[in-house]
């Protein structure tokens, strides 16, 4: 797990702009958070529950609405 001293220094993996993010693991509120504020651009960004799929929640892309849900295998993570 991330310790909170090493949020200054993160440097997560650049992502294509023209797709979607998706977000997984057992990690703290506060990484997520930071996250979607990093990822913001991007045309969607979603979290995954494996209780129901993948649940979108930032969108700037028409037909990916906050609250909608991706059915995701697990074995595609």
């Amino acid at each position: 797990m991330i310790k909170l001293k090493t949020l200054k220094a993160l440097k997560p993996p650049e992502v294509n702009d023209a797709k979607g993010v998706l977000l997984s693991g057992r990690d703290p509120l506060w990484l997520y958070c930071c996250l979607v504020h990093l990822y913001h651009p991007t045309r969607f960004i979603a979290i995954y529950d494996p209780r129901i799929g993948a649940v979108i929640v930032e969108s700037h892309w028409p037909g990916h609405n906050v609250g909608d849900t991706i059915k995701i295998h697990e074995e595609e993570i």
